[in-house]
């Protein structure tokens, strides 16, 4: 039965439905889109034909790259470099390396705009074939209260990350990078890429 002046029940509730989903709709279309791994991710350390290694870590639309080989007994590569995604899907590397880094059929392939790049040398035969799947990652969490991410000259950058966090990493060459590592964080809102101190992290469960 109706009372004069009064909404029946039902209308009652589907108004109050409609304001419900009227806010998750706003909450939705108002919250950041959290950070994510890239899709297609090629991170890892890669063995070379003939020798040598080569190291990636990858953001969305940001990558580290290391790089290190020997040849003829005396010619030694230690080369760290970043690279930033183009729009045809390649990735434009700056730093030790300069040239263009692609992913035919899974496999990283630099094309490099030197042919003796300052961290190799004359005689450098390039950046070899990786054969095989490379090794994943490490799994790391910061034990230091804090740690800043670095640039390539090891200035620390105003980005850090905080004890308990956890960050994937990649080795360094020794020689250019002592003591660093390649580190990526995934956030709320952005993925991180750069180096970080190995001291203030723990490994594998390692302390």
């Amino acid at each position: 039965m109706n009372i004069p002046g009064r909404l029946p029940r039902y209308a009652t509730l589907t108004a109050a439905c409609a304001v419900a989903l009227a806010f998750v709709a706003r909450r939705s279309e108002s919250a950041p889109p959290a950070a994510k791994k890239p899709g297609h991710d090629f991170s890892g350390e890669y063995s070379l034909r003939g020798g040598g290694s080569l190291g990636i870590l990858q953001g969305q639309d940001e990558l580290w790259l290391s790089y290190e080989d020997e040849w003829d007994a005396a010619h030694l590569c230690q080369c760290v470099a970043q690279a930033r995604l183009q729009s045809g899907g390649t990735w434009q590397i700056t730093g030790d390396l300069t040239g263009v880094l692609a992913f035919p059929g899974g496999k990283p392939a630099i094309t490099p705009e030197e042919s003796a790049p300052d961290c190799c040398g004359a005689g450098w035969p390039g950046v070899g074939k990786p054969r095989g799947k490379p090794e994943p990652p490490r799994s790391c969490s910061v034990k230091a209260e804090k740690l800043p991410f670095q640039d390539r000259a090891g200035k620390p950058t105003k980005t850090y990350v905080i004890a308990g966090d956890h960050l994937d990493t990649v080795a360094l060459p020794g020689g250019v990078a002592e003591g660093r590592v390649m580190a990526r964080f995934v956030g709320k809102k952005k993925t991180t890429v750069g180096l970080v101190a190995e001291s203030g992290l723990s490994c594998n469960g390692q302390p």
